[in-house]
């Protein structure tokens, strides 16, 4: 490291740790730890490199490969939800419904995405086969009209009467 006298100002010569070039800084810069990069070019793809290296790290580590796995089940929208990034049931994020992998495994095979699992007594954290139906999206759509149409209005309200 050579230092090198401009005028009333002292210049450090350093290495680039990205790209090996020869650059000059400020000694306070050196002495703080600073003046690694010889532009914020090489400075923004230094970070940007060790940004994808991190997030490769990341996701070495997701799903069974972390220390804090628990078997690959979450609660989502108040269903459990199973980690099966490979099944062709998957959402973007690689879960799977468990009533939906449940009907797949009762019938042999994986649910197209037009299927729907309905709960036939409406409790949908009751995932007995008994209490699953498979329909496709339209029927479980009529299904839900013609129940919402069953249910009896609200005494107060058709009466007249205010809450």
């Amino acid at each position: 490291m050579e230092t090198i006298k401009i005028g009333r100002k002292i210049r450090v010569e350093r290495n680039c740790i990205r790209c090996g070039e020869y650059f000059l800084s400020r000694t306070y810069w050196v002495k703080v730890g600073g003046a690694l990069y010889c532009s914020k070019s090489c400075r923004a793809r230094s970070y940007r490199a060790s940004t994808e290296t991190k997030l490769k790290q990341s996701r070495a580590k997701s799903g069974s490969n972390h220390p804090k796995w628990k078997g690959g089940s979450i609660k989502k929208n108040g269903r459990i939800a199973l980690h099966l990034p490979t099944s062709s049931m998957a959402m973007k994020d690689g879960y799977v419904y468990r009533y939906r992998k449940i009907m797949s495994d009762h019938i042999g095979r994986d649910l197209k995405h037009d299927e729907i699992v309905h709960h036939v007594n409406g409790d949908g954290s009751d995932d007995r086969i008994q209490n699953l139906r498979m329909m496709k999206s339209s029927e479980h759509a009529r299904l839900h009209a013609t129940q919402s149409k069953r249910k009896p209005k609200c005494a107060e309200t058709s009466a007249g009467g205010t809450k």
